[in-house]
Formats: C-alpha cells, structure tokens, sequence
C-alpha cells in the first residue's frame, strides 16, 4: 500500500490520497450507529470502502514497478521483504501501540461504553505476523485486515516477478491463468487470491508503463483482468477497478497540492482515522447531540485524523522510508523500457 521514497508518481499519490479520504469518508458517515447526519452525507460516504479496492490496484502496479526499477532479482527475495517490513511495520505497530494505550485510558475514566474493549495477548501477538483472520481472532482495527492481503501480495510478487517483468506472452498468460485457479480453489476473504484480479489491473499497468506489453494487449489484459474481477467480487469493484488502472496508466501526471499532501499521509492516515477520528466519533455520542452538531463533530474528526497521520508520517514513517531505502538489492537495475 505505502510507496517506498523513490517510487512516488503524481498519479499515484492523487488516487492514494482519494482512497484514504474514502475510507475514512465512509467510516465517519456510516459505520458508527447512532452518529446522526444529513442523508445526504451518509450517501456520500455510503461507497467509500472501494478506496481499499483503488489501493490494492495501486499496490499491484507500484510493488512491482518500484522493484524493477531498484533491478529486483529472486535472489533478492529477503532484501525485498526486509525492505517492505521496515517500511510497513513502524506505523502499523505505531498504530497498535496507539489503540492498545487508549483503550486502557478509556477503560480507566470510565468512557467505556457498550461491550469491553479489552484485548487478549494472543489477539494482538498475532498482529506481528498479519495471521488474525486465520486465528479467527478479531483485529483491533477495522482497516488492518488489509495490511494482511497486501503482505500476502508482496510474498507471491517477489517470487513471481520473473514471470511479470517479461515480455514474453506465454508467462503473461500463465500468471492470468494461476490467477483465475487461485481465486476459484482460494476463495475466502482472509487470501489475497480472493482480490488477486484487482492486483492484475495493476500489473498489467505496470507491464504496459514499462514496455513489456503493447497498447492492444495491455487493454485485452485489462479487460480479463476487468472480468475476473466481476466475477470474484462485484462489478461495481471491478468497474474502480479498471478505472484506477486507466487513470495510472494515462493520467496526466502532474500533482495536485491537496491530493498530493493526502497521498503523501496516506498510510498513516488510513491507520489512524478510526482509532483518532472515529473514536471522537464515538465519545460524542455520549451527549446525545443533534445533526447541526454532529457535523461539527464529523469535521473535527477528519481534522484530527489528518494532523495524527501527519505526526506519524513525520515521526515514524518517513524516518522508515529512510531505513528502507537504504537497503539495496545486489546487482544495478535495467534500464527502464518506454510504453509503447
């Protein structure tokens, strides 16, 4: 999901910064019951969930795209993973440390309400490997499911790579077709096969961007990729799907101010907004306010959240972003090829 430093594109910082405003849109309008609003703010926000779809688009042309650029080899397999722990897991493990802390603040002013917020060691031991929907344990936040799926993702990446940085048609289809097997025999939620087709729209950008698929090729692949995804999970899905894949691979590619300070938290934001803003969210209802109310609290929410991801973007995230970077795959990348 988190770009490494030297892999942000205009583009692609705009959609990440739409997807996490997405989401957060979505859980502050309509996932607290009894948080009273205009209907036309809860249909606004009523869709926002598909941001995770946009970034697991993101992920799929990104991940790749970055380790081709870097000259990413197999066997630099655990440099990769090392490098995407690093990168990952200091604002991830900042924002489980963060939930744990307040649950125990609230806990102890008595704010509490509605059922225990109490966590089991077990439960949140398992957050260090990403294993809670395996475990059958419940994450401590709504969002982190995802963190899961993309882990999964970097693993197949980084040994398939050799047969998606290639020109070579047959490999191209023979990951279409692993694909399409996986996400029949694999299909529960908790495996990454379940979104594999949204991750292909994203490869197959990646594949085009770099030259190692033409433009009419590049748009069959997005095509069955496109299809694939209907059929795995819905058309709305695939239709933010393809339409994430279209725009990285065509978009102007020129920033734009807020969307780009969006995308650049973006990780953190997507972290932090319902341990920050919903849980505001959730205080509020304490006081039983009316809607005029309410709106004050739902802008108060995002404003927080924005500041929170932007302290742990600076405190934590970009100091990761370094250590990441330092390390470097073993032998000099290619050349980059042109799209046709």
């Amino acid at each position: 999901m988190p770009p490494s430093a030297s892999s942000r594109l205009p583009t692609v910082d705009a959609l990440r910064g739409i997807a996490a405003l997405a989401v957060c849109w979505f859980h502050f309008t309509n996932a607290v019951a009894g948080f009273e609003l205009p209907a036309a703010f809860r249909a606004s926000g009523r869709h926002g969930w598909l941001g995770v779809e946009i970034f697991f688009v993101i992920s799929g042309f990104i991940i790749p795209h970055a380790m081709h650029a870097a000259g990413y080899r197999l066997g630099d397999f655990g440099r990769f993973l090392l490098k995407r722990i690093i990168r990952i897991d200091p604002p991830y493990l900042a924002a489980v440390a963060l939930i744990l802390a307040q649950a125990w603040l609230v806990s102890a002013a008595g704010l509490q309400s509605g059922a225990s917020a109490g966590f089991s060691a077990t439960q949140v031991l398992l957050h260090l490997g990403y294993l809670n929907a395996f475990a059958g344990s419940d994450w401590l936040s709504p969002v982190f499911w995802t963190l899961a799926i993309e882990f999964q993702y970097y693993l197949a990446i980084a040994l398939l790579f050799p047969l998606v940085a290639t020109a070579r048609i047959e490999w191209q289809a023979l990951v279409f077709a692993a694909a399409g097997v996986a996400a029949w025999l694999l299909p529960q939620e908790a495996f990454f096969f379940h979104y594999g087709f949204l991750f292909l729209l994203g490869i197959v950008t990646f594949q085009y961007r770099n030259g190692f698929l033409n433009r009419p090729r590049y748009y069959a692949a997005l095509a069955v990729a496109a299809v694939g995804t209907a059929f795995a999970l819905q058309w709305t899905v695939a239709a933010v799907g393809l339409g994430t894949a279209l725009l990285i691979a065509f978009g102007p590619g020129r920033r734009v101010g807020v969307l780009a300070f969006l995308g650049l938290i973006s990780y953190p934001l997507y972290l932090l907004h319902i341990p920050i803003g919903t849980r505001l969210i959730t205080l509020s209802l304490r006081w039983h306010l009316g809607w005029v109310e309410n709106l004050g609290v739902l802008a108060l929410a995002v404003i927080a959240s924005i500041g929170a991801a932007w302290v742990l973007h600076v405190g934590i995230e970009k100091p990761a972003q370094r250590w990441a970077s330092a390390i470097r795959y073993r032998r000099p990348p290619e050349p980059t090829r042109k799209a046709p």
